[in-house]
């Protein structure tokens, strides 16, 4: 298992919040499934409220699906990738997570390929960290800030 887990974030973010990560929504880490949304069962979706639900709908894309979930990734290149917008700001930061910390403030660990066949990004090896009540990471497991930029 990588000792470290990484997470772009794009300048304007880092400079209002700075070590700050919040997920996009509060509360458990758990919700159910409305078919209307585009999902579907092959998904590997259920009809009650879990756990699994969330990390399916989470990895698909975040922003539509809102959990209280915050996407990292042991792959330092693809944190940088997800600074920069895929290319489209000129600066970023990846905030430099140590995974042997996160049990101490206990901060939970959901690998989604655990939970997801296909996931939408394999490229990622997405983990997602889920803090008590859905809150910001605590900031001591937050060890390193990289500034990154995009290849002139």
């Amino acid at each position: 298992m990588p000792e470290y887990l990484y997470r772009g974030i794009c300048e304007d973010e880092y400079l209002a919040d700075g070590r700050v990560i919040r997920p996009y929504q509060l509360g458990p880490f758990e919700s159910g499934v409305n078919f209307d949304d585009g999902h579907c069962l092959d998904e590997g979706l259920t009809f009650d409220s879990s756990i699994h639900n969330s990390v399916i709908k989470h990895q698909k894309d975040s922003r539509r699906y809102p959990t209280s979930g915050i996407s990292t990734t042991p792959v330092f290149d693809r944190a940088e990738y997800y600074a920069l917008a895929g290319g489209k700001k000129r600066k970023g930061y990846v905030l430099k997570i140590d995974r042997s910390l996160l049990a101490s403030f206990s901060v939970q660990e959901f690998v989604v390929s655990d939970y997801v066949p296909s996931p939408k990004h394999p490229e990622d090896l997405e983990v997602i960290l889920y803090y008590e009540n859905g809150g910001a990471l605590p900031t001591e497991v937050i060890v390193d800030v990289i500034e990154v930029h995009a290849l002139a």
